[in-house]
């Protein structure tokens, strides 16, 4: 006998096949991240077109289970599976070809609990089943909460839908998220409190920003908290300042005699580029907030002119300086912009080229220990460490760095005062940073708001996220009533059911509006008017009927003695009545004499014909379509005064019952019969 075999059908194999297609596809014909990008590598750099709004670092992705809170480097993960995660790294270059997403970090999440999943069930992505994605979203419950958990299940339930729409997986992958999105939208409660207090600043909180922003001094603190102004003043998300235009971003127009203030906006998550108006009380701050980011910053503009230019960084030589030399720079001149001590020792430690050479060799007759430095090997590594995609600072927008609000030289931060020829952009954690300072350690430099000494009602150190900014503007704007078109206009969201997330309005709040709207919806308060009692009989020889409307008219029937005995055959009632000036009913009556009149057109082509009970359905018609005509005859008679109750008196008469201010005209009966209704012939 031969070697068993294990069996594998087709579906099984021309998976592998497609699962190894599409990895050699992913690997050598796509060209994003770079065509330089190391494939083997346990650590990816993700250049160019995965850069997130408002960051001018690239994203690092790291394949890999991390093992400890530091994750300084690659070494501190454990790899995937080697089965998979070729599959994982295709994946994701994949879908950034087609759609970039602003983070990577949901979808490696999904990728990481996935790998775990496969692991644990020995298996491959080709053999993967819904009991992996099942084990995959139970871990993910455990591991995250609330909308990270439902954001990354939704990425397991796009991996899945991708393997079997692809054909990757041996047998059909037909799989869902079962974790559903959280919702929170209880106004009263701890729950709701704490909820509120995480969202918004307290009135503390908002009043030490104002004294932030009148205290800084600091070129960086200046920046950063005048950003916060403008976040306030426009309702806007932060990475949105990076695509302003600081030369041509302001707006100013006459709109019905009155000056109108705004800003050419760039809004992130699907939105048009618009015109951002800035609500009058917010003019002055607003326009303060941008001279003064602009002033700071502009020492970054001119240096980003320059590298666009191919001009020279470093400062020229004096030609007065006995040092002067061409392609050298001294010491001396290296001290009017910098520290050269540090300049020197930095470039060496990260291993740039300064060539220093003797004065004396070079023909200058000083002392034997003055050197001078190349220039052109000094130049070289200043442009070595230009940001990805230079001069391109908001690939979104376009926007390149010689024009960016928010771009920034490295030697604005203390630490780095001798880093000059550094340029990037202040990128939100930046900004961040600089208002709160670094959370976890005690060893990183204080925030703005810890220097200034400012508290917040709990007594700590007054913190100010910029996402908070805008969920405290969308609450100011519910409770001063604007609508939620306009709220969604003002804060540049796409969908304007957006805005329930960033309403925070109190329970006692939205009762006080209520209350302000009309006194009579919560109650006034009660009176009571006596009434005696009434027997039987007073209450019918009182003639008190109780009415109520139809279609047509009134209905007159005491249903409290019996129910109805037409029912809904109100026009051969005579229990029932219509007045003439009842402009709704008799809009019904000719409504319903049209569509008769229309039905009968064709219906008596089929009563001549036979089919069913046609016969008998003509001869209902004809019998109502006789007896609104007479009622409309009534109702356009000018002999007969408006106001007037027209009431049925049997079957087949009308008669017009006075309104008791005075006596009203005979009027004819309705000439001939309806047609009698036929009886179907016996069995």
């Amino acid at each position: 006998m031969g070697e068993a075999a294990l069996f594998r059908p087709k579906r099984a194999l021309s998976a592998e096949a497609r699962v190894a297609g599409f990895i050699r596809h992913a690997r050598e014909d796509l060209a994003v991240f770079g065509g330089a990008l190391d494939w083997a590598a346990p650590r990816w750099t993700l250049h160019g077109v995965a850069n997130v709004s408002g960051h001018d670092k690239p994203i690092r992705v790291n394949w890999g289970h991390p093992l400890n809170s530091s994750l300084r480097s690659a070494a501190d993960y454990e790899p995937l599976d080697a089965r998979n995660v070729d599959f994982f790294k295709a994946y994701l270059r994949y879908r950034y070809g087609f759609s970039m997403p602003m983070n990577p970090s949901q979808m490696l999440s999904a990728m990481r609990l996935l790998d775990k999943a496969l692991c644990r069930s020995g298996a491959a992505m080709v053999e993967a089943r819904p009991d992996d994605f099942n084990f995959a979203a139970a871990a993910c419950r455990s591991d995250y909460a609330g909308e990270t958990a439902y954001r990354v299940g939704k990425q397991l339930e796009a991996i899945a839908r991708f393997l079997d729409e692809h054909g990757f997986v041996a047998r059909p992958l037909v799989w869902a998220s079962p974790i559903r999105k959280p919702h929170a939208w209880d106004r009263i409660g701890r729950r709701a409190e704490r909820r509120r207090a995480r969202k918004l600043p307290s009135e503390r909180a908002i009043a030490a920003l104002g004294t932030a922003y009148r205290r800084a001094r600091d070129p960086m603190d200046v920046l950063a908290v005048s950003a916060y102004a403008l976040l306030l003043v426009t309702h806007s998300r932060i990475s949105e300042l990076h695509r302003l235009d600081a030369y041509d971003c302001e707006v100013e127009r006459i709109e019905h005699g009155q000056p109108r203030y705004g800003l050419r906006w760039y809004p992130s998550k699907g939105g048009q580029p618009e015109t951002r108006w800035v609500p009058g009380a917010f003019v002055a701050l607003a326009r303060e907030a941008l001279s003064r980011i602009r002033d700071v910053t502009e020492p970054a503009r001119d240096l980003a002119r320059r590298y666009k230019a191919g001009e020279p960084i470093l400062p020229q030589e004096d030609p007065h300086d006995p040092l002067a030399l061409d392609g050298y720079v001294s010491r001396h001149s290296l001290a009017t912009v910098t520290d050269p001590d540090a300049f020197i020792d930095f470039m060496r430690r990260h291993r740039f080229d300064v060539r220093s050479h003797l004065a004396r060799r070079l023909g200058i007759a000083v002392s034997t220990t003055t050197r001078l430095y190349s220039r052109a090997s000094i130049e070289e590594a200043f442009r070595r460490q230009l940001p990805d995609g230079f001069p391109v600072a908001d690939p979104k927008s376009g926007l390149e760095y010689d024009r960016a609000l928010l771009v920034r030289r490295a030697d604005m931060s203390p630490r780095y005062r001798h880093i000059f020829w550094r340029l990037g952009i202040a990128d939100s954690q930046q900004i961040v940073r600089t208002m709160n300072g670094h959370t976890g350690t005690a060893r990183r430099p204080p925030g703005l708001f810890e220097r200034l000494g400012l508290i917040d009602d709990d007594g700590r150190t007054v913190r100010i996220t910029p996402h908070q900014l805008r969920h405290y503007m969308s609450t100011l704007a519910n409770e001063a009533n604007l609508s939620q078109l306009d709220i969604a206009k003002w804060a540049g969201r796409a969908d304007v059911r957006h805005n329930a997330y960033y309403d925070h309005e109190t329970a006692e709040s939205l009762l006080a509006k209520a209350r302000a709207i009309d006194a009579d919806m919560f109650g006034r308060a009660l009176t009571a008017t006596p009434h005696r009692p009434v027997t039987a009989r007073q209450l019918i020889e009182g003639h008190v009927p109780g009415v109520h409307l139809t279609r047509y008219g009134a209905c007159l029937h005491d249903f409290a003695m019996s129910p109805c005995p037409m029912y809904r055959d109100c026009l051969n009632c005579a229990e029932h009545a219509c007045v003439k000036g009842d402009g709704r009913a008799e809009r019904s009556i000719r409504d319903r004499l049209s569509v008769i009149e229309t039905a009968l057109g064709g219906a008596g082509e089929a009563a001549a014909a036979g089919e069913g009970n046609s016969r008998i359905w003509l001869s209902r018609m004809r019998t109502e379509r006789a007896r609104l005509r007479e009622l409309l005859g009534l109702i356009d008679d000018p002999a007969i005064r408006p106001g007037a109750i027209l009431r049925l008196s049997d079957a087949a008469r009308y008669e017009v019952e006075s309104d008791a201010s005075g006596a009203t005209p005979p009027l004819p009966g309705p000439g001939a019969g309806p047609d009698p209704v036929p009886r179907p012939p016996a069995p």
